[in-house]
């Protein structure tokens, strides 16, 4: 049996340009992460092919990336992006953006 950490992540760590993205593409055969989304973000996977070089070269936003690659220094595999998650503060914050009221 295989147990893995999960990261419990404010979407205030994606862009609303990213969230859009993920949105409009998520569903594209070519779209190069795999998620679910739920009713308050998305839950992500982490896969080592995403970051066994440290280069972006699938296309995903670079706050997404961030993310993507923060877990998988903490060696979760598994991130949660949800609105009512804490904040990391290892991670850049854009709730600028997203206007009064989001996480």
């Amino acid at each position: 049996m295989y147990i893995f950490q999960g990261l419990d992540l404010s979407t205030a760590h994606i862009r609303p340009s990213t969230d859009i993205w993920i949105k409009e593409h998520k569903e594209d055969p070519d779209f190069p992460i795999d998620l679910i989304s739920h009713e308050h973000g998305y839950v992500i996977w982490v896969f080592s092919c995403y970051c066994e070089n440290a280069e972006n070269d699938m296309g995903i936003p670079d706050d997404l990336w961030a993310c993507i690659q923060y877990a998988f220094e903490k060696d979760c595999r598994i991130i949660n992006l949800d609105a009512d998650a804490e904040y990391c503060e290892g991670l850049p914050r854009y709730d600028a953006e997203w206007g009064a009221g989001s996480s």
